[in-house]
């Protein structure tokens, strides 16, 4: 996604996985420790910015119970 996007935010609160995005020294990358809360978007002003694309890979993984979970999509 670095090659294609101007500015990208990663964010995961897995301070390994932050450690091999940030090895991979994309300059367009912003690496960010810890799980969307208000606390963390306090903490990184980038994160009050509008984003034109979020990508939550994997997310469903960590629902208690998927299969009662209903998706709102808004286009």
């Amino acid at each position: 996604m670095a090659k294609s996007a101007k500015q990208i935010v990663a964010a995961d609160t897995s301070e390994k996985m932050i450690e091999v995005l940030s090895n991979k020294k994309l300059n367009n990358v912003e690496a960010i420790i810890g799980e969307l809360s208000e606390e963390t978007i306090n903490t990184y002003p980038i994160l009050k910015d509008k984003f034109d694309l979020i990508v939550a890979s994997q997310v469903c993984a960590f629902l208690p119970n998927y299969e009662d979970f209903r998706f709102n999509i808004v286009i």
